[in-house]
C-alpha cells in the first residue's frame, strides 16, 4: 500500500512480515506468517483496524497506527497478484537457466570422456 488513503473498509490486505501476537498479559502467542491475508474491519484517524483471515490465528485483530506505522507493510490485492506474478516469472526463468547449466553440464561431461578416450588410444 503507498499511503494510508487507499485503505478502505473491507478491504482485502496481505502483510508483508510476520507479526508477533501477545495475549492479553503480554505472552507471546506466536507469529503470523508472511503475506498473512487479512481485511480492513475498521478506519478511523487514529488507528486501522485489521482482521486476520486464515491461518492458526483467524480472527484475531491487528491494529496500525497511520502516524507511526508504514503503509508499505500492507499489500493491496492487486500489489500482491502483480508479486506472485513477478515471483512466478522468476521462478520460470530460474528453471530455465537450471535447464541450460544441466544440458551445459552434460555437454562438458561427454567432452571429458572423450578427451580421456583419446588419451588411453594414443599411448
Amino acid at each position: 500500500m503507498k499511503n494510508w488513503n487507499e485503505a478502505r473498509e473491507f478491504m482485502i490486505v496481505y502483510i508483508t512480515n510476520e507479526i508477533e501476537l501477545f495475549d492479553e498479559d503480554d505472552t507471546l502467542i506466536g507469529k503470523t506468517k508472511p503475506f498473512q491475508k487479512a481485511k480492513i474491519q475498521g478506519i478511523n484517524h487514529d488507528e486501522i483496524m485489521i482482521n486476520i483471515e486464515g491461518g492458526k490465528f483467524d480472527g484475531c485483530d491487528l491494529y496500525y497506527h497511520p502516524k507511526t506505522d508504514n503503509p508499505s507493510e500492507l499489500l493491496t490485492q492487486n500489489e500482491f497478484k502483480e508479486l506472485k506474478m513477478t515471483e512466478l516469472k522468476v521462478w520460470k526463468d530460474l528453471n530455465k537457466f537450471i535447464n541450460v547449466i544441466d544440458g551445459l553440464k552434460e555437454k562438458s561431461d561427454d567432452i571429458l570422456i572423450v578427451k580421456e578416450l583419446i588419451k588411453k588410444h594414443n599411448k
